[in-house]
């Protein structure tokens, strides 16, 4: 009798491995890195795991990198200690940085993971106040050079004269954009009589200068005459002290025989402290005469109204 053997084969499914792009600043001086992704072997603590570094942000004799910790979506891997032949390498601007992750056997796209560079992260700029007021929670921090994963950066508060200010940052959330920032949750009230805050950010294991994050404007906001011809949907008003905090506030109220009742300008962030551009919501009278303006900015207004130009 013949008999018939019945074969079962088994297919495993392989994931295929990604690596997410970024082209963050790394410090030349790394010697611990993570690569995010999917699809990662998590057996043996990663030792499934090839990781192969490229780009000319790598010495052509570094070896293939070594796994310290891994999850299915992260790689923590050793970059070895730079030398004339090993490491990574930095040149002018900032150069590219590669990895490819070969996982189960199947290997993953060639991917950008950084921009390896020599300068350590900036901070050059934050909020303009008139006062500082005691119910302030937050406060954005804006530079370059940051660690796009929040809570990676530390970040350390000083006053203006550079002295430590007794609170810190209870949590952190990044913004991209230019410039980036880190928006700061103060772990306490901001002491009383402070006139600024500095800060310092620590990145990718380098640490900023102190740069002025909080800058105490005492003076109101000023508004600078004009009698130049207005039209259109859209005019500059020239003065200073205006609040160009990214999420700031201009209150402007527009008078005069140039404007219909109710004409104003949409609020919104100044261009600069110098120059706010105004949203008209509303019309002019063409031929009208002059047009006059207020500001209120930080909470403080600008005083009597002042002719910002002429429909």
């Amino acid at each position: 009798m013949a008999f018939q053997r019945a074969q079962t084969f088994l297919t495993v499914l392989k994931e295929n491995p990604t690596v997410a792009g970024s082209k963050g600043n790394l410090p030349v001086t790394l010697t611990s890195l993570t690569i995010a992704g999917t699809g990662f072997d998590t057996r043996d603590n990663g030792n499934f795991i090839v990781v192969e570094l490229s780009g000319p942000g790598v010495r052509d004799g570094t070896p293939i990198t070594t796994v310290t910790a891994v999850s299915s979506t992260q790689l923590t891997v050793v970059i070895p200690s730079p030398t004339t032949t090993l490491g990574l390498r930095a040149q002018a601007g900032g150069s590219a940085l590669f990895a490819r992750v070969i996982s189960r056997g199947v290997a993953s796209e060639v991917v950008q993971i950084g921009t390896v560079v020599v300068s350590p992260p900036q901070v050059n700029g934050g909020l303009t106040l008139h006062v500082v007021p005691a119910s302030q929670s937050t406060i954005e921090i804006k530079g370059d050079g940051f660690n796009s994963v929040a809570s990676s950066n530390t970040v350390a508060l000083f006053n203006s004269a550079g002295a430590p200010l007794g609170i810190s940052c209870s949590s952190l959330s990044y913004r991209s954009g230019v410039p980036m920032s880190l928006l700061c949750t103060l772990s306490g009230a901001i002491p009383g009589g402070t006139t600024g805050i500095k800060a310092t950010v620590t990145a990718f294991g380098s640490t900023s200068s102190q740069g002025d994050v909080v800058t105490v404007v005492p003076s109101p906001p000023t508004v600078t005459s004009s009698t130049a011809a207005l039209s259109g949907a859209t005019f500059d008003i020239v003065g200073n002290g205006f609040d160009s905090n990214r999420d700031g506030v201009n209150f402007v109220t527009l008078s005069g025989p140039g404007t219909l009742g109710g004409a104003f300008c949409n609020t919104g962030p100044a261009k600069s402290p110098t120059l706010f551009t105004c949203q008209l919501v509303g019309s002019l009278v063409t031929g009208g005469g002059a047009v006059r303006a207020t500001i209120v900015s930080f909470g403080v207004p600008s005083g009597a109204s002042v002719q910002v130009g002429t429909a």
